[in-house]
């Protein structure tokens, strides 16, 4: 949800459009497919780089978040430094890798990747602190971004 936030908080409606445009076209022609293969591909590859800095900074407000919740700050900055790169995609480890530290738990897509911020899968009883986890990132996400307003409408 940070993305679509952040793009807005930068370029008002035209660069929040811009944004999801190609992160619609990404979900539905992005892969391999012989009709769409050029525009599929280019649609993936620029989904990809427009998420960069997106990914890395709500991996930031993950980690700020888990912290507020007294979740395992340490192990999901341990987690999210060795093994954001194990996901197929450029961007998603960082926000896996560090909620499944600061939540104790494995990510497990089978034959793709592991991430391994605890010994198990997660359980019923993770569900309250995953759910708190979400709702202070969107909390800290949302201050983040009305700040972005606030700068950009006074300065700009």
């Amino acid at each position: 949800f940070l993305a679509p936030f952040l793009f807005f908080s930068v370029g008002g409606l035209p660069f929040a459009w811009f944004y999801r445009f190609i992160n619609t076209a990404d979900a539905m022609i992005g892969y391999r497919s012989e009709i769409f293969e050029y525009f599929g591909k280019f649609a993936a590859r620029l989904d990809d780089v427009l998420n960069w800095v997106p990914a890395r900074l709500a991996a930031v407000i993950i980690l700020l978040a888990a912290g507020l919740c007294r979740l395992d700050i340490v192990n999901a900055f341990n987690v999210l430094r060795k093994q954001h790169s194990q996901t197929s995609s450029p961007n998603a480890g960082w926000t896996m890798a560090t909620t499944a530290g600061a939540l104790n738990v494995m990510w497990e897509k089978k034959g793709s990747y592991r991430l391994e911020g605890g010994q198990k899968l997660p359980q019923p009883e993770k569900i309250q602190s995953a759910l708190q986890l979400i709702r202070v990132s969107l909390i800290i996400s949302l201050l983040f971004c009305g700040g972005l307003i606030i700068i950009h409408a006074r300065f700009f």
